[in-house]
């Protein structure tokens, strides 16, 4: 009767580390999105922004003209060029243009 709870118990043990194994896919993954609305006082200084901790960076105002986005301001272009450069230490972040 021993044998036969301690194979059962190895069964079971067998079972759970698969079901396990089968969940870390399913995980949920966890993303850390920042959001740049626009410095009033000029050009985005990338040592102020920690590219390397998130998955995303929202970047609010573009424009909208004849269904293509656009600057809104002269700084934009050189704002989002900063972003973009942070993808150097961070090569999955994703820069998102509002």
């Amino acid at each position: 009767m021993r044998k036969r709870w301690m194979q059962w118990m190895a069964m079971l043990c067998v079972g759970i580390a698969v079901a396990h194994a089968g969940t870390a896919a399913k995980r949920p993954r966890y993303e850390v999105v920042g959001y740049v609305l626009g410095p009033r006082s000029g050009v985005l200084d990338p040592s102020t922004i920690a590219g390397g901790k998130m998955t995303r960076i929202n970047y609010a105002f573009f424009g909208l003209k004849d269904g293509v986005i656009v600057e809104r301001r002269e700084i934009d272009g050189t704002n989002l060029a900063t972003l973009t450069g942070l993808r150097k230490e961070n090569p999955s972040l994703q820069i998102l243009v509002r």
